[in-house]
């Protein structure tokens, strides 16, 4: 790693305005070490759980760092154009 970059995991999920969570979990292992953040992205996938939604519900992308303490917590809109 260089030195301004220390590796470390991250668990990304989504959660609902009371913060339960809608999906399981993705662990980012943030580990690589290019000077190029081109080559430091990660593509993840989630699977939202199988419930409603409503495009007018707030919900949160939360990024929790490897401590357990929330690293950031980003805004979402869902809204879902097909109902399977």
């Amino acid at each position: 790693m260089a030195l301004n970059r220390l590796a470390t995991n991250y668990k990304l999920y989504f959660t609902n305005i009371a913060g339960k969570p809608i999906c399981q979990p993705c662990v980012i292992v943030a580990d690589k070490a290019s000077a190029n953040e081109q080559e430091r992205i990660f593509k993840v996938h989630f699977s939202l759980h199988n419930q409603p939604y409503d495009k007018k519900e707030k919900y949160y992308l939360v990024i929790e760092a490897a401590d357990g303490s929330i690293y950031k917590q980003i805004e979402f809109t869902i809204d879902i154009a097909f109902d399977f």
